[in-house]
């Protein structure tokens, strides 16, 4: 499941596959942006779901940072 880091008006989703930690930016860059934080971790969520459930694949080059 991912989760949510944040620090003086930005927000990053960092979650776990397959023991592997990656970290992304979401490039939100003031504090009203919560809600919008908020619905792509729901998205990125989702979308880890669908990976566990084989109904999509891990892509080579994802754009995330493993750290």
């Amino acid at each position: 499941m991912a989760h949510l880091e944040s620090g003086n008006g930005w927000y990053r989703v960092v979650f776990e596959v397959q023991g592997e930690r990656f970290a992304k930016s979401l490039n939100t860059l003031n504090t009203k942006s919560e809600k919008s934080a908020n619905a792509c971790l729901a998205k990125v969520n989702d979308n880890l779901r669908r990976v566990d459930l084989g109904l999509i694949g891990l892509g080579v080059s994802s754009g995330f940072t493993s750290t």
